[in-house]
């Protein structure tokens, strides 16, 4: 079998493989069913099989999310999950290719968090890890306009952290990651139905009132039934839950990356800041399809804003565009 090429973007929610020349060839999620607390031996569940283990978690067995905030926080889980994962790519063969992956990593990143990443990789198979920044790889999964002077910013809203990214041909300009992303907004529903609803419901749950009703308009009135156990009788009920229950909590997080970005806008030298305002921002990233973020941003900042129909793909896409093109991959990745 001849060599295969891999772009990977961890993500804390999702993890995501280009092939070159196929595309996208896998996209599941980054989670880890474990019993007894040994990963290495008691693995029950990986991806996609997780979801039926939400709400039946217990003292021996749990779930894992082995990437956080940017980091790989359980390196045994990430590598035994990316391992999976390769092998579903590269099928049950006795003589496996030697493997190059391109590891999209969140920008402002700093040295040990990439060593982490590269320890991944390379403990999950891989025979030549090349990194190249979030911010490039979306930028060129948008068709971001930039060159060797003129800068594109993007913005890159995801599960747990949101890269905020102004780069050009000749790589990250000025960037930074925060702690803000999609899960904040999960973790609050669950929260809220507790105390104010004395309703228990799974992370899965909330998950999916979060994509069906979440919203930056002010007048939203969409809704959906929420099934849960009440807190006191233990009995399931249901309710009904609509947009504008959850909207401070919606809006609390998305205007603290709408600030950051804000900033990192009006930190720019002028004639940058120009290029910018002539070409706009670029918004990817799976939490960037909530309703009304244009608008706000818009709202903030004057700028036009720049938006793709599966913002969560754009990263992956920019990368395998990158890892086709040489002169690309020498210019933008970090080890070349």
């Amino acid at each position: 079998m001849k060599n295969i090429e891999l772009a990977v973007d961890l993500g804390s929610a999702y993890t995501t493989i280009y092939q070159k020349e196929k595309g996208v060839v896998l996209r599941q999620p980054s989670s880890v069913v474990v019993q007894n607390g040994a990963v290495s031996r008691n693995i029950v569940a990986i991806g996609d099989e997780c979801n039926q283990y939400y709400g039946r978690e217990s003292n021996k067995l749990f779930i894992i999310n082995p990437i956080n905030s940017g980091s790989i926080t359980n390196i045994d889980a990430a590598t035994k999950m990316l391992g999976r994962y390769l092998e579903q790519i590269l099928g049950n063969v006795l003589f496996k290719p030697k493997t190059k992956l391109y590891l999209i990593l969140p920008c402002g990143i700093d040295n040990m968090d990439k060593k982490a990443y590269e320890t991944v990789a390379f403990g999950a198979g891989a025979r030549e890890v090349i990194c190249v920044n979030s911010s490039i790889c979306a930028a060129f999964g948008m068709q971001g306009i930039m060159d060797e002077v003129k800068p594109c910013m993007v913005l890159n809203i995801g599960a747990t952290t949101t890269d905020i990214g102004v780069v050009s041909l000749n790589g990250v300009i000025t960037g930074c990651t925060i702690n803000v992303g999609g899960k904040d907004i999960t973790n609050e529903i669950i929260k809220f139905l507790l105390s104010e609803h004395t309703l228990n419901v799974t992370r899965y749950q909330a998950e999916k009132i979060k994509i069906k009703i979440a919203s930056l308009y002010k007048n939203d009135n969409n809704s959906t039934n929420v099934k849960g156990r009440d807190a006191f009788t233990l009995e399931m009920r249901s309710l009904i839950l609509s947009s504008s229950d959850i909207s401070r909590i919606v809006e609390y997080y998305y205007f603290q990356i709408i600030e950051v970005v804000n900033k990192v806008y009006n930190m720019l030298p002028a004639l940058e800041m120009e290029d910018i305002k002539s070409s706009g921002i670029y918004l990817c990233g799976g939490a960037s399809k909530v309703p009304g973020i244009e608008q706000k941003l818009y709202d903030k900042m004057g700028l036009n804003i720049n938006i793709v129909d599966e913002p969560e793909y754009a990263a992956i896409l920019g990368a395998g565009e990158i890892m086709n093109d040489n002169k690309l991959i020498n210019r933008l990745c970090y080890d070349k």
